[in-house]
């Protein structure tokens, strides 16, 4: 009788199991706005629990246990980004990028969400001296322009707004744009020294919706309608940017509050790429800044970009880490 219940319960581990790694799998792949309550998570957040039940099987059905905990294997590697980011890490060449910076053969991209309109956040960024800065929760405009000043001195230029700004050696002139996409994003064609002309869109999307409780429909609903929002907003950066010419390099960022995984930025591809998922080295989270679990901060660039390395570095004065993206035109 004992051992009947032990082969219970070891088939009840493994059901739980299963069934946890093909919804979750879905749900990443598919993207569902329906799903967000599961994508909200990072991936290898379920790595825990999945694992946790083909391990309990482990004693008392040890081949199909086995089998199970290969297959959470196969999920952390096809599903994690974060694996791809840390073995990537390994083999980069910061010497050879920096002196494609020096020769002025690369750009260095910032975003940085500045932790409600925090100065001394914004200027952490001085210390790793990027071409374009990307603030969102943006300082006042007084102390922004202090901050292009002291990074770019008389070159300076930028296109301000409370929540989205864009700070450049060059040129800056900004795009006009309707309230509603005024409300989150700031865009401006940027012209470096060089002659080279950028479309770039600085943004902070709406807020994620943060709830945990994977058993309550009143927060699944909530995920959904969030991620509904979010589509919105992407869809006003989509209408922007398909005014601009084909030919125009572009470059799009910020904190987009969503997390890498989200079904939302789908619409983004193919004109866009994801700075990160092309060549993120290290652990690529940016909030929140002590344990940064998602990586809701990002740049997106078009394919005129080769993206060179992509990486998340930890602040003093904000609560989300910064983003740093060294490109360089193809």
């Amino acid at each position: 009788m004992f051992m009947k219940v032990k082969s219970c319960a070891a088939y009840t581990s493994l059901f739980l199991s299963a069934s946890l790694l093909l919804i979750t799998t879905l749900a990443y792949i598919l993207k569902f706005d329906s799903m967000m309550a599961v994508t909200f998570f990072p991936a290898w957040l379920w790595l825990i629990p999945g694992l946790a039940f083909a391990f309990l099987a482990l004693l008392h059905k040890r081949r199909p246990a086995l089998i199970m905990i290969c297959c959470w294997l196969l999920f952390l590697i096809l599903m994690v980004e974060e694996v791809h980011t840390i073995g990537r890490g390994l083999f980069i060449n910061e010497q050879k990028i920096e002196s494609l910076r020096q020769q002025g053969k690369a750009l260095r991209v910032i975003a940085l969400n500045c932790a409600g309109a925090n100065a001394d956040a914004a200027k952490e960024a001085i210390s790793y001296k990027p071409d374009i800065l990307m603030l969102t929760e943006s300082p006042s405009k007084a102390d922004a322009g202090k901050l292009a000043k002291e990074l770019f001195g008389t070159q300076a230029a930028m296109a301000w707004d409370h929540e989205a700004t864009i700070i450049a050696r060059g040129t800056v002139i900004s795009r006009s744009l309707d309230k509603h996409s005024a409300a989150f994003m700031t865009m401006a064609r940027i012209t470096l020294q060089n002659g080279c002309q950028i479309e770039t869109i600085s943004a902070r999307l709406l807020p994620a919706y943060i709830g945990l409780n994977l058993f309550s429909p009143y927060n699944w609903k909530l995920h959904r309608e969030n991620r509904i929002e979010h589509h919105k907003q992407i869809s006003k950066v989509l209408e922007q940017i398909k005014l601009v010419p084909e030919s125009m390099p572009i470059i799009f960022g910020g904190d987009l509050n969503v997390v890498a995984a989200d079904g939302s930025l789908n619409p983004l591809k193919p004109r866009l790429r994801d700075c990160v998922r092309s060549a993120g080295v290290g652990w690529p989270n940016t909030a929140p800044n002590e344990i940064p679990l998602v990586r809701i901060d990002q740049i997106w660039t078009s394919l005129h970009f080769k993206v060179l390395s992509a990486r998340a570095v930890k602040t003093q004065n904000s609560d989300h880490r910064m983003l740093i993206c060294d490109l360089q035109l193809k």
